[in-house]
């Protein structure tokens, strides 16, 4: 048994090669064809039937799919889904938000996600409606803490607004987090 899940209210079991959902009920409901069921994390859990992968809600329903190479678990409203080589989003109705064309794609918060075109490329901020946010001109972006990101360029450190205005400039060797706190 896994980690329950405070959004779902439930949490994921096997008992020999058959998977559950737990509810806090106690009731259990059968997952049933697919080979590997991980954590749910925004009641929401990463599921896979054969070589593929898609999400699972609660219920034990299928959100999206399972025709992906890869996914990850849920943040801040959605899961990275790979197909071939790139990255791509989902959210919690099963609509895919971004269409695997990313080389990179990281989920920030907000509907707001950094993403890099190619290995050799920099990164920007698309948003979940796919319009890029940030143009993609930096090293690094780092995840949103109180509004802000700490971004990357060469080897000196600045920081965004989630508009993408650089709010501090880009001249420093270490950086950490924005704290309101």
């Amino acid at each position: 048994v896994k980690e329950f899940d405070e959004v779902g209210k439930c949490a994921m079991a096997k008992i020999g090669s058959q998977f559950y959902i737990l509810k806090s009920d106690g009731s259990e409901i059968s997952v049933e064809g697919v080979n590997a069921l991980k954590d749910f994390n925004e009641g929401i859990a990463e599921a896979k039937k054969g070589d593929k992968w898609g999400y699972v809600d609660g219920n034990g329903k299928w959100l999206v799919q399972p025709i992906y190479d890869k996914n990850n678990k849920f943040e801040y409203g959605y899961g990275r889904i790979f197909s071939g080589v790139k990255w791509g989003a989902a959210n919690t109705k099963g609509d895919i938000v971004l269409q695997p064309k990313y080389h990179r794609l990281h989920v920030l918060e907000n509907g707001l996600f950094s993403f890099k075109e190619s290995e050799e490329g920099k990164f920007g901020i698309v948003n979940s409606k796919g319009e890029v946010v940030v143009n993609p001109s930096y090293d690094d972006i780092k995840d949103f803490k109180d509004g802000f990101a700490r971004v990357k360029l060469g080897d000196k450190w600045g920081m965004i607004n989630r508009q993408g205005k650089l709010v501090i400039p880009i001249q420093y060797v270490r950086m950490s987090d924005f704290s309101s706190k």
